[in-house]
Formats: C-alpha cells, structure tokens, sequence
C-alpha cells in the first residue's frame, strides 16, 4: 500500500479475543516533509523491532534504550519495558506477536 505518510511501525500485537496479531503504525508526518531526524528514528527502530521479534530481547532492549535516551520518545520506553520483562519471564512459544491479556 502506498500513502504519502511516514509511518512509525510500533509493534505486531494479538488482542484478547483475536487469533491473529495486528500491526501497530503511528503517523509521523507527510512523506514530502519529514525531517531526517525523524527518518532515522523511524529506522533505528524498526531495526530495534526485528531483534525484538526475532526473540534477541536483551540487544533489543538496549537498543530501544538507546533509543529512548536520545529521543525521549514513549514507543522505545515502552518496548525497553516489555524487553525487560520478557527478559525476566520469557513468553513461551514466542512468535514475534506480543499478546495483550486486556482489552
């Protein structure tokens, strides 16, 4: 699909009463006028975003630290938390799709 938006992909997420994930985007700006700055945030996270769905949570979270730290952006803080927390408890039969136990 093409659209004049940049768009932030946050996160592929499985609600409770649903049996597949939904992709999370957020609206940065049009296309024509991103700033660069916000190009590369965009980039350095998704790439974060691979490492988390492919199971790496610890280079995941440090890389949306690093993230956060340089942005103060809330989408990096919460993925560095729900890093950590799977660091601590694993979920089993991890798919890459995070699954919210509340709708």
């Amino acid at each position: 699909m093409e659209h004049d938006l940049l768009l932030w992909k946050l996160d592929t997420i499985q609600v409770k009463g649903r049996a597949q994930g939904s992709q999370i985007f957020e609206v940065m700006a049009e296309k024509k006028n991103a700033p660069q700055e916000q190009i590369r945030i965009k980039s350095d996270y998704e790439a974060a975003l691979v490492l988390y769905r492919k199971g790496d949570f610890i280079q995941a979270g440090e890389a949306f630290v690093s993230l956060f730290n340089a942005n103060n952006d809330i989408p990096s803080k919460n993925m560095s938390e729900r890093c950590r927390e799977y660091i601590d408890t694993p979920p089993k039969n991890w798919l890459g799709v995070a699954v919210m136990k509340e709708k």
